[in-house]
């Protein structure tokens, strides 16, 4: 059942994927592939929160652990703590 959970898509939410896929210089292409999506259109729909039935949890665990971060850094509403985040894998990059 957890794999089926689904969270909605918020503008943030989607944002923040891009900020982390771009921040490592990831394709949606290579991103959809580490995912296990068919097609890097299904990236490009989360980024755009135009994903009719959400994202799963299994999806957002699997974008937590490609990037280190909790779950809860991408969902959360917190921007300041998000900004903290973005910067400190930023940081890791140079």
């Amino acid at each position: 059942m957890g794999n089926s959970v689904a969270i909605g898509i918020n503008e943030t939410i989607g944002k923040r994927i891009k900020q982390l896929r771009k921040s490592r210089g990831i394709s949606q292409r290579r991103l959809a592939h580490i995912l296990g999506f068919k097609s890097h259109m299904s990236i490009y729909y989360i980024e755009k929160n135009a994903m009719r039935n959400g994202i799963k949890m299994e999806h957002l665990r699997n974008i937590s652990n490609e990037f280190g971060i909790p779950i809860s850094a991408i969902i959360d509403s917190d921007d300041e703590g998000w900004n903290k985040t973005i910067d400190g894998i930023l940081e890791d990059n140079r």
